[in-house]
């Protein structure tokens, strides 16, 4: 570790690290130099610490078993009869070494390195070069911005071509029922209990009840719907649903009691009915947008609350959607008309941040390092 130490990293240092995972390294992981800073967007350092801490906990069980599935692959690979089979192995196992350090990379080390590494991209208009995002909308505000537009257009071209469709038939029907179909915007809500992973649990499986309840009384058939968690007046985090939905007609009265049905105690239902003669496949993108990209203000959530609010939207869907809502993706340039082609991949997170890299090292390896102090103690029955 000496050549460590003085900043220099040696190509078998992840050997080393891994040989001394049980013993308390001579110097601070956190002395080594970066190139990226921490951002101030996280307010104060107890705060921020309150967040990784609980992230590091939630998210350990699942870093663990992408370890030991990479070394399995490794293993097997070795053992492989063709070369495909251990090439394909091999892969395996390297996506998964590489999904476990980005679970166990600081959420602020990805958000200091935001849109510093570039992808070379080529057509027949020559080659272009696009920044690649952190992709956590939650925390950055560079992201937010540029997914809330690219939510809103995609969201917009696919009700916008729902909405024509079901009018289209609405008028094609011989005994029409109701009014010309419409986008309802509809608001969910349930009884929380503090807990923001496990109400988004429930929460989901209520909606999964209301919409099987929906489907066979024939209320709609095309819908998208996200969710939000706002901090509430005793700061503990609750749980939303928001919903467009295209319909004829809704009956309210059934809708709050299918809802009631579904989640015992909820008492809050809010319907919009459509506004005519508006751009409603517009009005609800807006709608749905504003709360898949919506931010943790660190004035209204603890730092305990914003780890909780990432972990329990970690690897679930932004937006969920019918059968068929989206229209297929098209990534070809308006010049041309011809298909992007991947010409140069980004550079690596070794290059760019290493010094972020090597704390997700020593997170897998259990090395310790300060951390910094949190805010309050902090206790979870498991991983």
């Amino acid at each position: 570790m000496a050549a460590a130490t003085n900043g220099n990293l040696h190509h078998d240092s992840d050997t080393e690290l891994g040989a001394r995972s049980r013993k308390r390294p001579t110097t601070s992981v956190q002395s080594f130099a970066t190139t990226a800073n921490r951002p101030e967007w996280l307010g104060n350092p107890e705060w921020s610490a309150d967040l990784e801490y609980v992230w590091r906990v939630r998210v350990a069980g699942d870093v663990a078993k992408l370890e030991a599935r990479a070394r399995r692959r490794r293993r097997q690979a070795d053992q492989a009869e063709t070369p495909r089979e251990r090439v394909r192995l091999l892969r395996s196992g390297q996506w998964a070494h590489y999904r476990a350090r980005s679970l166990a990379l600081a959420r602020a080390d990805l958000v200091a390195v935001c849109g510093e590494r570039w992808r070379t991209v080529g057509c027949r208009c020559g080659h272009r070069e696009f920044r690649v995002d952190c992709k956590q909308t939650q925390l950055c505000g560079r992201c937010r911005s540029r997914h809330w537009q690219r939510w809103s257009r995609r969201i917009t071209k696919a009700m916008d071509q729902a909405l024509r469709a079901a009018r289209a038939e609405w008028h094609r029907a011989p005994g029409r029922r109701g009014m010309v179909p419409g986008v309802y915007l509809i608001t969910l809500t349930m009884p929380h209990g503090g807990d923001i992973e496990g109400d988004r649990k429930r929460m989901g499986e209520a909606v999964r009840r209301l919409f099987k309840v929906a489907t066979h009384r024939q209320w709609w058939s095309t819908y998208a719907l996200t969710y939000e968690v706002t901090p509430g007046d005793d700061k503990l985090g609750h749980v939303h649903a928001h919903l467009a939905a295209i319909s004829s007609w809704i009956p309210y009265d059934e809708l709050h009691a299918a809802w009631r049905a579904a989640m015992p105690g909820a008492l809050v239902l809010d319907v919009s009915p459509p506004r005519r003669g508006s751009d409603q496949a517009s009005m609800a993108a807006g709608y749905l947008a504003k709360y898949v990209t919506k931010g943790i203000e660190v004035a209204d959530f603890t730092g305990r609350k914003a780890g909780e609010l990432l972990c329990a939207f970690r690897g679930r869907r932004k937006v969920t959607t019918s059968r068929h809502f989206w229209l297929p993706p098209v990534h070809t340039c308006e010049c041309c008309g011809e298909l992007f082609r991947s010409v140069g991949a980004p550079a690596s997170l070794q290059k760019v941040a290493p010094a972020a890299v090597l704390r997700s090292m020593a997170e897998r390896a259990r090395v310790w390092w300060d951390r910094g102090k949190p805010q309050v103690d902090l206790r979870f029955d498991g991983g």
